[in-house]
């Protein structure tokens, strides 16, 4: 809704040229929509600001924008995460003098 009211202005006044040129992209995918979401929230194609702000503006439903933002943000954060852990775990198993009891011991964890 806010980028509905307040981005309105600021797309038509500086990104005219690139929303149209999305707007054309959308309806060529229209049928297959939250495919299309997902896919430009996974490559960088399209700075995510750009999609956040546009996507009210050339008639994205929210529904579909919701689920495939939703979907993307969940996926990227659980992966973000479990890499996370592995290289975590896969240090402190290769480097035995930063063992978990001795950072603990130090202050330093």
């Amino acid at each position: 809704m806010l980028s509905y009211l307040v981005g309105r202005p600021v797309v038509y006044k500086y990104l005219t040229e690139k929303a149209v040129k999305w707007s054309e992209q959308v309806e060529r995918h229209r049928e297959h929509l939250i495919n299309y979401i997902i896919f430009l929230r996974i490559t960088p194609f399209l700075p995510n600001w750009f999609i956040n702000i546009t996507s009210p503006v050339i008639n994205v439903p929210l529904k579909v924008f919701f689920i495939g933002t939703f979907l993307v943000v969940i996926t990227t954060y659980w992966a973000a995460e479990r890499l996370h852990k592995s290289i975590v775990y896969t240090f402190f198993m290769m480097c035995p003098a930063f063992s978990i009891k001795r950072l603990k011991s130090s202050g330093l964890f």
